[in-house]
Order: structure tokens, then sequence, then C-alpha cells
């Protein structure tokens, strides 16, 4: 497993414009983002995935469940989510939270 601690990832010295992570939607969902980022540490495959992308599933996981307030397993759909992110940086598309959430609801229809 990778020694990643992801508020250091995370921190880039800027201040948040967006909830915390663990805020949830007016509905009332949470979304716990340590449980999603323990799911995605368990299938990153340091071969294929770069820091980028664990932070980009992550963050769009995160705005996703906050706007639809939808609740997902983390470990049924961290390999999906973290997919979708890798997928669009081998692309050169930048991998903004609604790249990643299109490219996942894409992937999920088809």
């Amino acid at each position: 497993m990778l020694e990643v601690n992801f508020a250091e990832v995370f921190d880039d010295g800027a201040e948040a414009e967006h909830p915390s992570p663990n805020e949830g939607p007016a509905s009332g969902a949470v979304f716990d983002a340590d449980a999603f980022e323990m799911a995605v540490l368990a299938v990153v495959d340091p071969a294929i995935h770069m820091i980028v992308d664990l932070r980009a599933a992550v963050e769009a996981f995160g705005e996703a469940t906050r706007t639809s307030g939808v609740v997902r397993d983390p470990a049924t759909v961290a390999p999906v989510w973290l997919e979708a992110a890798r997928a669009l940086r081998v692309e050169g598309i930048p991998a903004t939270p609604a790249a990643v959430v299109a490219r996942v609801a894409m992937r999920e229809s088809a």
C-alpha cells in the first residue's frame, strides 16, 4: 500500500472555496471522505495511477455526493471513479470534478 497522507496531498496552501469533504447536501446525505480515500488507496496501482488521479477521484466523488444526495458504497465505486480520473489524464483532459462525474456517468450508462 502507498504511504499517502491525503491531508498532505490535498493541501495546496489555498483556502477551500467549497464545503469540507464530509459535509453533506441539504438532503442530509453525508460523504465519508475518509472511507472513500481508503477505498481508493486499496485499489490504486502505482504503475498506472498518479496522485492527481487519486485527488481527482476523491474530489469528484465528494462533489457528486454533495450535489446529488446519493451516498454510494466507497469500496464498490472507488475503482470506477479512480479509473475515470486516470482515463481523463491519459487523454489529456483536465480531470475536474465535472469531467470525472461525466466520465463515470457515461461508463455507467454504457
